[in-house]
């Protein structure tokens, strides 16, 4: 993954840019997880990923399922990310 092909760039409600990097991807049976933060900021966000060609990236919302691979991230990242 090269330095650009790691920045997702969305639009908020106003048309504003949100620029946010892909940290990782984490694989389960129910699909594809990217942990995000934004550029200019430290909060962690997680989004299913499609498998299309031209990946759609949705919002996590299931509080359980967030928790689990929050918990994957912390234990695959924990030498590189102070939790």
């Amino acid at each position: 993954m090269n330095e650009n092909e790691n920045i997702v760039i969305f639009l908020d409600e106003n048309g504003e840019k949100i620029e946010m990097e892909i940290l990782d991807v984490i694989n389960l049976e129910q699909g594809n997880y990217a942990f995000m933060t934004e550029m200019d900021g430290d909060n962690l966000y997680i989004f299913s990923v499609s498998d299309d060609e031209s990946p759609v990236y949705d919002f996590v919302d299931d509080d359980t399922l967030q928790n689990k691979l929050f918990d994957m991230f912390k234990e695959k990242h924990k030498d590189e990310y102070e939790f």
